[in-house]
């Protein structure tokens, strides 16, 4: 069986703070997000995109709102 299929995306909000162990533009997404579009109802989520041989690849950030 392949490592790929051991890797299964999490739903759960995760539990730390993500903009502590960021840098460059990442960091600076985040916090754009943190300090304008918080406030207004926008939520952050961060996801593997995608798995090339079984590790995580790509990560995407990706803003919703309700």
């Amino acid at each position: 069986m392949a490592a790929r299929e051991f890797v299964q995306p999490s739903t759960r909000p995760c539990q730390a703070e993500l903009g502590n162990d960021l840098g460059g533009a990442p960091k600076f997404d985040y916090e754009f997000w943190h300090d304008h579009l918080r406030p207004l109802g926008f939520n952050l989520k961060a996801e593997v995109l995608e798995y090339p041989e079984g590790m995580p690849g790509d990560i995407g950030l990706i803003l919703s709102w309700k």
